[in-house]
């Protein structure tokens, strides 16, 4: 995995096939899959153009392994995703995400909004990803959580955020916090590659508050970096947001009589039945 995340399997897929796959990779065989999904399902490639694109994207990865063994692992990859269909049972998005009770009663227990929101990300994020441990990339969780600013007093979303400054300590004292509470774990994974000489070392992190059953407290249906923390803000009852009246999602209110988040205001306006509706009623 890389330390982007990811909110769109094509995305992520074309981003593999452009900077290819390291040698230290811990999850070289599930980056090969998102390629190989992508080449299969959205191009026109041949087998044999797909087979020499995934042997180039992977050669730092297998340098040095038996071709015998590069062969075999790239052959069975290409019948996974063919008999399979996507990689990791995932789609060219992401999957549903499932926000129980529980969860978000060990967050709001925090008591801070900023860090709250962060181990909101950080929850959700852990839910995305079809494993257990999850490469460091603090960078991107910050920027998902603290995408917007705030009216603290008013508890009102105000807009968008642009270049709020990620680093120092506030950002280091937020992660400690959650990890003292129990809410984030971090790990240290050495990642070893055939005949590496100096094996290096990731920071991975796991979420223990995670559940799989109890009440549920809401479904964000289709994740997108937008909106995914506005639902812990609409949780938390702040202002300036208004429910998709088509999707549900919460949006950033930026006018009165805004009822849709633009994805769907763009296909309601362009879809025929409404041009042909508008039509008659100017008539």
């Amino acid at each position: 995995m890389s330390k982007t995340i990811c909110f769109d399997r094509t995305a992520e897929a074309k981003r593999i096939l452009k900077s290819g796959i390291s040698a230290t990779s811990a999850h070289a065989r599930s980056e090969l899959r998102t390629a190989a999904w992508y080449l299969i399902n959205k191009t026109t490639y041949t087998a044999k153009q797909i087979e020499g694109r995934l042997r180039s994207i992977s050669s730092d990865y297998f340098k040095g392994m038996p071709e015998e063994y590069i062969n075999a692992s790239i052959q069975e990859i290409m019948l996974s995703v063919q008999c399979g269909g996507t990689p990791d049972g995932t789609g060219d998005s992401p999957p549903s995400i499932t926000i129980y009770k529980e969860e978000l009663e060990a967050i709001a227990a925090l008591g801070h909004d900023d860090t709250e929101r962060l181990a909101f990300v950080y929850l959700c994020v852990a839910k995305m990803k079809p494993y257990k441990h999850i490469y460091e990339c603090n960078s991107e969780l910050y920027r998902l959580a603290w995408k917007y600013s705030y009216d603290s007093t008013d508890k009102k979303v105000l807009g968008r955020l642009e270049k709020r400054r990620v680093g120092g300590h506030g950002p280091t004292n937020r992660v400690n916090r959650l990890c003292q509470a129990g809410i984030v774990q971090y790990s240290v994974r050495i990642n070893t590659s055939h005949k590496a000489r100096k094996p290096t070392s990731s920071a991975m992190f796991t979420v223990p508050i995670v559940r799989s059953d109890g009440e549920v407290a809401f479904i964000i249906g289709k994740p997108d970096e937008d909106s995914l923390v506005l639902y812990y803000d609409r949780f938390k009852e702040y202002g300036g947001l208004i429910t998709c009246a088509h999707c549900g999602k919460p949006v950033l209110r930026t006018g009165r009589r805004q009822k849709y988040c633009s994805a769907c205001a763009e296909a309601i306006n362009n879809h025929a039945e409404k041009a042909d509706l508008c039509a008659k009623i100017t008539a």
